[in-house]
């Protein structure tokens, strides 16, 4: 884990370094899952984007680009700008979690205690052009 310097200018961000062992390069903004296979090359360490509504191995957006094999930053904790939306417009105070094509998606009702992996976090201000304002809050 990487946790970003203490500043009084930016809130805290932590990020996890993970392997883009996904079919295509990642791309800041993107949700993110754990790869869960039987014959992993690093347990615990790979990602693919996020392509299941019902997905509940969110680690969280990706921070910058990822080629495919290489390894990048995950945000797993913290304020991310950037995060590729679903809907064009979102409402500040908007629960989101994982949703297909390695965006994320408002919540319409409440969230089963069983689906709370899921969850991806909560918009911060109100959101345009399919990307929004995320407080990430993500493994654990």
């Amino acid at each position: 884990m990487l946790f970003q310097r203490i500043s009084r200018k930016g809130p805290e961000r932590i990020f996890g370094i993970f392997q883009n062992v996904d079919a295509a390069a990642m791309v800041d903004g993107e949700v993110a899952v754990l790869n869960v296979t039987a014959t992993p090359t690093v347990p615990g360490g790979e990602v693919k984007k996020a392509t299941s509504l019902s997905q509940t191995n969110v680690v969280g957006v990706v921070s910058g680009a990822i080629a495919i094999g290489d390894y990048g930053l995950i945000q797993v904790y913290g304020n991310h700008p950037n995060v590729k939306m679903t809907t064009a417009a979102l409402a500040a105070g908007s629960v989101v979690y994982s949703n297909t094509a390695a965006a994320a998606e408002v919540n319409a009702g409440a969230i089963a205690r069983a689906d709370m992996g899921t969850l991806l976090g909560v918009t911060t201000v109100v959101g345009a052009s399919n990307r929004a304002n995320v407080f990430i809050k993500c493994m654990g």
